[in-house]
């Protein structure tokens, strides 16, 4: 078997660091979309959409995070966005993940885009995106 001697450090390094980049696209309409509509239905309404619900599965997936932390991590990322919006408990995220099915995340080299707009959320690869 034949080892490759990696030659140029700063490039490999950069390479792995890359492997770990999530980028999020979230546009303004998107983000509207956050809170659910008033079904008209009997009982609690619902307060989060389905699609809000389909991220944090996605980002669960992702880093691999229990409820508790990815409540913890979303909070701050909703805070940085500085879009007033709320996160959804642990077990609000939970008990409506019995619901809602999430696409499968397969490993990648590249950076990992996860695109949150009016029409849903998407998962791509670099490529994909800008196609």
């Amino acid at each position: 078997m034949t080892r490759k001697r990696t030659r140029n450090w700063s490039q490999s390094n950069r390479a792995l660091v890359n492997q770990g980049s999530i980028i999020f696209w979230v546009k303004k309409s998107a983000l509207k979309s956050w809170y659910a509509e008033q079904s008209g239905e009997r009982g609690h309404p619902r307060l989060y959409s389905s699609q809000a619900i389909l991220a944090l599965l996605i980002v669960r997936c992702v880093f691999g995070c229990p409820f508790r932390q990815l409540q913890g991590l979303m909070r701050d990322i909703l805070g940085l966005m500085g879009a007033g919006l709320i996160c959804p408990d642990y077990t609000t995220i939970c008990r409506r993940a019995r619901s809602i099915k999430v696409p499968f995340l397969a490993h990648r080299k590249g950076p990992l885009h996860i695109v949150f707009d009016s029409t849903g959320l998407k998962v791509y690869g670099e490529g994909e995106w800008y196609v």
